[in-house]
């Protein structure tokens, strides 16, 4: 009887190691996350340098209101740097359904694409749209390096500058953005978010918006939502640090739960039984 109730303990002893801590449903994330960004020049190729790995880990995988989230969507996993002249953005996508290229007419946020939210200042207000806000910006990346875009759909201050520069590697089930993305009068925290659009049938429509929080549907227009990014071992004095802020860990995004992505050959062999 001993021996049996020692095996029982001892199974739930495993059970207890092998189950996660705990899980954290997207929309128990109302707080901001704090980011950290390590200071560092990556060569632009594409491949992750060790560098990243000094910075904090960030995950891009809570869908938005658009999202079938059965289907699968996309998911991304970033890094991020910073010298006295950029910040870098690497982050690689989980995508086994490409989508098509935009074609002129149809805008880069119906495809694949990577959106960078950038708030240099960290102001955090709900009244300026990025794309009509000076110290902030909007920029999409395609996945399909023929199509250059990047920018805001129009706005008094929508992105322009010949000095950015990106790199894309696309594969079937996924693909990479590694970007330079040029800045001057950088706060030492500034606002942050990425997104993902993700055309999962190729037919030039967006089939799902992904992002860090919930509340970052809202990006586009209120910097208020945005995370935060704090550039480790600035000593920049402009910009708008707010003690008061309470901050959630980048760690809590490693227990969302969220749907996972079927590899692209259980995918593809879904869709030929659906046409038998």
């Amino acid at each position: 009887m001993k021996k049996c109730l020692s095996l029982f303990l001892m199974f739930l002893l495993v059970l207890s190691v092998a189950a996660p801590a705990f899980a954290v449903s997207p929309d128990e994330l109302t707080k901001p996350i704090l980011f950290k960004a390590a200071k560092g020049t990556p060569v632009l190729d594409g491949e992750m340098d060790d560098l990243y790995k000094e910075s904090s880990q960030i995950l891009v995988k809570t869908g938005g209101p658009n999202t079938e989230l059965s289907e699968g969507y996309a998911t991304g996993t970033a890094y991020t740097l910073w010298d006295d002249g950029h910040i870098y953005v690497y982050i690689e996508v989980a995508d086994n359904t490409p989508g098509s290229a935009p074609t002129e007419d149809v805008g880069g946020w119906e495809c694949d694409s990577v959106e960078v939210y950038v708030d240099y200042i960290n102001n955090k207000t709900d009244s300026d749209a990025l794309n009509e806000n000076p110290d902030a910006a909007q920029i999409r990346f395609s996945r399909y390096e023929a199509y250059k875009e990047c920018g805001t759909s129009g706005g008094a201050h929508s992105y322009i500058d010949p000095a950015l520069k990106y790199k894309v590697v696309s594969t079937a089930d996924k693909y990479i953005i590694e970007a330079a993305i040029p800045c001057k009068n950088i706060s030492k925290i500034i606002g942050f978010a990425l997104q993902l659009n993700d055309d999962m049938n190729a037919d030039l429509k967006r089939d799902a918006t992904v992002y860090i929080r919930p509340a970052q549907n809202t990006a586009w227009g209120y910097t208020s939502v945005l995370d935060s990014l704090e550039l480790i071992g600035s000593t920049a004095t402009n910009g708008k640090e707010d003690d008061s802020i309470e901050y959630d860990e980048p760690d809590i995004l490693k227990d969302v739960t969220v749907p996972t992505q079927k590899p692209a050959e259980e995918s593809k062999a879904e869709e030929s039984k659906a046409e038998e």
